[in-house]
């Protein structure tokens, strides 16, 4: 056990889970069936490069970094409970 810790604090053990990680959750958005709630609104707001906020259910959080679908810089709140940081 002590050196499976080791090797996931050493440098190669964390990109081995990060990449593992990246490829689990492209599985999970290419298999999903996703839907865009209010998409009609938001669409002319990016057009014009107008500034909007984008809410997610706890549940899909892991997803967000597919949502912007572009280079848009972008701002993240966090809770300053123990939970969002």
């Amino acid at each position: 056990m002590r050196a499976f810790r080791a090797f996931l604090a050493s440098e190669t053990g964390r990109g081995l889970v990060s990449a593992l990680a990246i490829l689990y959750m492209r599985l999970v958005y290419a298999t999903n069936r996703w839907s865009r709630v209010g998409e009609e609104v938001v669409t002319p707001l990016l057009a014009a490069e107008r500034r909007i906020v984008v809410c997610f259910w706890h549940g899909r959080l892991m997803m967000m970094p597919f949502a912007r679908g572009g280079s848009r810089p972008c701002a993240v709140m966090i809770s300053g409970h123990r939970d969002g940081l």
